[in-house]
């Protein structure tokens, strides 16, 4: 049994350096691309990169020659939080931005309930044009009671909802997944001087800035995502059985609530269960998978049921007007695999749910029939590309409704797209190391790498966009870190990530 686990966590190690070596090289070929759009040199991301690069290198060292304590780190953590949540307020008032397409859905229908207290009337905030918009895209139901109750409790504590109440539980969550993650870099990682390279990528890195005012799916699972992350390495830790059935029920619910405010998340449930077949005995394998099933798949239900209830849709009109998952499949199969508006149009078409997914698996068959091999390999790298080449992870376009023109020619402009562009290739080059140390070492890490790999499969297969990449980015973070430390500067390169 051993040796069938050894096999199967080389195997993903190896498979898993495979597909990110070629994320890697399609993004770098992306970047490229974009370069040439907007008329920058082609040498310049790449020298940009290098230098930071270097200069991260450079700054690791010195910090290990310094001798940090854990207290100092800590201190240092709570400094960047604050300062972090301080500069992300200013920045959300100073971009004047306003919620609109889905955001704005469910931030008006989260208002008229944290006014009325049930969701009878929720549209009536909304344009006429959304009405019915949460019977055809139930996926979005966990984010709208996340919102709603969380509203509801600054209505009754302040008898209003603020018009920047959706600003304060935006970075409030980031907040939240900034401290979580810390606490799994002090879980995974031994010296202070990584822990606090570590915290300083997660302050300096632009996504979490510029998503702050973008309160959705992607900012508001990311907690959720840590929390997840935290309560599994915290069980893998424990020795007593008990214990470890707390932790592992504990992070089902945490993982259940995660699936609930985005999908992608289930990425989470897959890898964590591979993890405790390698690492654990057969009792605490079967202990957290039982967990899960039981807890995930009779929270879902139960949720379903709680919506039916507070009115959010019927099961009538569920099955009339939803859209399966099998459209995102479809939809996903079409030129760069993001939204299509004419794709969204003709499922909803088609009829009840069943015709919808029957209408779907067709299209699919279709495409995958007209694509051939070569087809569908060219469809797959214009959709990594796609996926992984946008330092800015969408945001120029989440942030152009904002009222701050000035801004929003920013982060358009030219000067802006090498900085963010430079900055996230860096960050895949340090991870691609990081699963290059994978095949020599399995540790922690390869929990974080799995989990990676994982979003990296599901967007093969997915509709997709840059900004899906956003709740998984302090794990990004963290291999980006773990492939830096691995660099000696004074020693070989192959050398060190292997020992």
């Amino acid at each position: 049994m051993n040796k069938f686990k050894n096999i199967t966590q080389k195997f993903i190690a190896i498979f898993g350096l495979i597909v990110f070596a070629y994320v890697f090289m399609t993004a770098y070929f992306g970047i490229m691309e974009q370069n040439r759009d907007l008329q920058i040199p082609l040498f310049i991301v790449p020298f940009c990169a290098i230098f930071i690069g270097v200069l991260a290198v450079i700054f690791l060292k010195k910090l290990d020659n310094l001798d940090i304590s854990e207290k100092s780190v800590d201190i240092t953590f709570i400094i960047l939080l604050i300062s972090s949540a301080i500069i992300q307020m200013c920045f959300c008032r100073f971009s004047g931005y306003q919620p609109f397409n889905d955001s704005n859905v469910i931030e008006k229908s989260a208002r008229a309930f944290a006014i009325d207290g049930n969701f009878k009337d929720m549209y009536r905030l909304c344009p006429d044009y959304n009405n019915g918009y949460f019977d055809r895209l139930p996926n979005n139901w966990g984010t709208l009671v996340f919102v709603s109750f969380a509203y509801r409790i600054m209505n009754i504590l302040f008898g209003t909802v603020p018009y920047t109440a959706g600003y304060i539980l935006n970075v409030f969550s980031l907040a939240v997944n900034f401290a979580f993650a810390y606490f799994n870099i002090k879980l995974i990682f031994e010296k202070n001087s990584t822990k606090l390279v570590g915290l300083l990528a997660m302050f300096l890195h632009p996504a979490f800035l510029l998503y702050s005012p973008v309160m959705y799916s992607d900012t508001l699972s990311m907690p959720f995502a840590q929390i997840a992350l935290f309560l599994f390495l915290k069980a893998l830790k424990q020795e007593s059985f008990q214990r470890f059935c707390l932790f592992v029920t504990t992070d089902a619910i945490v993982l259940t609530i995660a699936y609930q405010l985005k999908g992608s998340l289930v990425v989470l449930i897959v890898a964590f269960i591979i993890t405790v077949f390698i690492k654990c005995d057969l009792k605490k394998t079967i202990c957290f998978i039982s967990a899960v099933l039981v807890v995930f798949l009779s929270g879902t239900g139960l949720f379903k049921s709680a919506c039916y209830k507070m009115q959010i849709s019927t099961p009538e009109k569920h099955y009339e007007q939803s859209v399966p998952t099998t459209h995102y499949i479809m939809m996903g199969l079409k030129d760069r695999g993001g939204f299509s508006q004419k794709d969204y149009s003709n499922t909803l078409k088609q009829g009840n749910l069943d015709q919808k997914k029957a209408y779907n698996i067709a299209v699919i068959k279709e495409r995958l029939k007209e694509y051939g091999l070569s087809g569908f390999l060219l469809h797959l790298q214009k959709k990594v590309a796609y996926t992984w080449s946008d330092g800015r992870f969408y945001s120029h376009y989440q942030l152009s409704h904002a009222d701050n023109k000035p801004l929003v020619a920013h982060l358009n402009s030219k000067k802006f797209a090498i900085v963010t562009n430079s900055i996230h290739l860096v960050m895949l080059f340090f991870m691609l190391v990081s699963f290059v140390k994978g095949i020599f070492q399995y540790n922690n890490l390869s929990l974080v790498r799995l989990a990676v790999l994982g979003i990296i499969l599901l967007l093969m297969i997915w509709e997709t966009r840059s900004r899906y990449l956003i709740n998984f980015m302090p794990m990004y973070i963290i291999l980006a870190i773990s492939g830096l430390d691995s660099i000696k500067p004074k020693k070989g390169f192959l050398k060190n990530i292997a020992h």
